[in-house]
């Protein structure tokens, strides 16, 4: 990770894979990922995500300072709290979710992220996690029990939660299916739902035919009032 100022300088760099060496995990980074996707052998971090503590948020988890950063590497199938300043790793929680992706912070302890791998068969494949912060504890918000098994809720690689302010609901992009959906956490119903389909057209032997496509979804954010400046001359 790198650091920079407002002007765009470096003020820090901070190695992953140092960090959780000199912290004593030098066992996770053993052959960390390779059996299962060798090809990616030469990438044992691929670091993910990257989140600041507020001093709200910090307040809410014990041990956790303002300033400290909650960090996502994929390919450990752990996530971790570094401090910044000492550049070691505070807190980890890692094997109970796989190929994880977009831990985010949702207060009490908690921490809600998407799992790749880790889902039952039956359902998909991916789910939507709470991991506790204290007890290391795992409760799947989605795909529920009652979630129709037709409902597949899979992607292999990437996928991104945007998380609304009231931490009560998400919009998880499933990129390879080229699906947004929006979850209530509480409840596991789904709310919304996008499919990024889009007719293209093919030619097949001087004949132009038109077929529909899923394009992949890699993320969905909330805006909150959004405000847009048009051009004078925009119609």
């Amino acid at each position: 990770m790198t650091v920079y100022d407002r002007d765009g300088n470096q003020v820090d760099r901070i190695s992953i894979m140092r960090a959780f060496v000199d912290s004593g995990y030098i066992g996770l980074l053993f052959e960390a990922n390779t059996i299962a996707q060798p090809y990616e052998a030469c990438d044992p971090i691929h670091l993910n995500d990257a989140r600041v503590f507020s001093a709200a948020d910090a307040q809410f988890y014990e041990g956790v300072e303002p300033g400290d950063l909650l960090v996502s590497p994929r390919s450990l199938n752990a996530i971790a709290i570094i401090d910044p300043t000492t550049k070691r790793v505070k807190w980890v929680s890692v094997g109970k979710f796989v190929l994880q992706h977009s831990p985010r912070l949702l207060g009490d302890n908690q921490i809600l992220l998407l799992d790749n791998m880790g889902g039952r068969a039956n359902k998909g494949g991916s789910r939507l996690i709470k991991l506790d912060y204290r007890s290391g504890v795992v409760d799947t918000l989605f795909p529920r029990p009652t979630t129709p098994d037709d409902f597949e809720f899979f992607t292999f690689n990437a996928g991104h939660i945007g998380l609304h302010e009231s931490r009560t609901r998400a919009l998880v992009s499933l990129t390879q299916q080229g699906r947004i959906i929006e979850v209530d956490l509480e409840t596991g119903d789904v709310l919304w739902e996008y499919v990024n389909t889009h007719e293209i057209s093919l030619t097949f032997f001087g004949k132009a035919r038109i077929r529909l496509a899923r394009f992949s979804t890699h993320f969905a954010q909330y805006v909150e009032n959004p405000s847009f400046e048009m051009n004078s001359g925009a119609r």
